[in-house]
């Protein structure tokens, strides 16, 4: 097994044990003690592989990366930028599932946000900082200014959307994988947008 994929599993093993923590305790009812023993490591291997308990729940706060961040970034796959912006995300939210491991890895990870909104909200913050990247990201691909107000109006719906999808989610209580519902609020506005046809 090579280093890349040790590393992976044992950041899933922690994060499967840090979720079970918050199900059972809340997000503030356990320590990286707690976690560490949960984990079956010592607290130097936990900090060793992870910075806090935040990126125990959530894995590591990285910007996104990928083919379908580079296919955006040339003006792909559609050539229609809220299309293209539409089907990046779903790409990378599929990423994102894959590397969360097998369904019941993703459920539990999904309960644990539904079931303590100070993770919700730490989740929801990290989504905001997504929104910096995500308007640099449109203006790389428009030759657009930095910061430009269309790029950022833009990468601001999207927040709203990711974030009607979490409270989607809570409501149907986790029977549901967040790709599914972030699906279903992309597919329900853009079906309230006029046709270009």
């Amino acid at each position: 097994m090579s280093k890349e994929c040790k590393l992976h599993e044992r950041r899933a093993l922690i994060q499967r044990a840090a979720c079970e923590l918050v199900i059972a305790h809340g997000f503030d009812g356990f320590t990286m003690a707690d976690l560490a023993e949960a984990a079956d490591m010592s607290r130097r291997t936990l900090f060793n592989l992870l910075a806090d308990k935040t990126s125990a729940v959530l894995g590591p706060d990285e910007p996104p990366s990928g083919p379908e961040i580079d296919a955006f970034e040339r003006g792909g796959p559609t050539g229609v930028l809220y299309e293209d912006l539409a089907i990046t995300v779903h790409a990378a939210m599929a990423e994102l599932s894959e590397r969360q491991g097998v369904s019941d890895e993703r459920r539990l990870f999904e309960r644990a946000v539904a079931s303590d909104s100070k993770l919700f909200g730490l989740l929801l913050g990290r989504v905001e900082r997504i929104v910096g990247f995500v308007t640099d990201m449109i203006c790389r691909r428009e030759g657009w200014p930095a910061d430009d107000l269309r790029a950022r109006a833009l990468a601001t719906s999207l927040l709203a959307l990711t974030q009607l999808a979490f409270a989607e989610l809570a409501q149907r209580g986790g029977e549901t994988s967040f790709g599914q519902v972030l699906t279903d609020v992309l597919t329900a506005f853009t079906d309230t947008l006029p046709s270009r046809g």
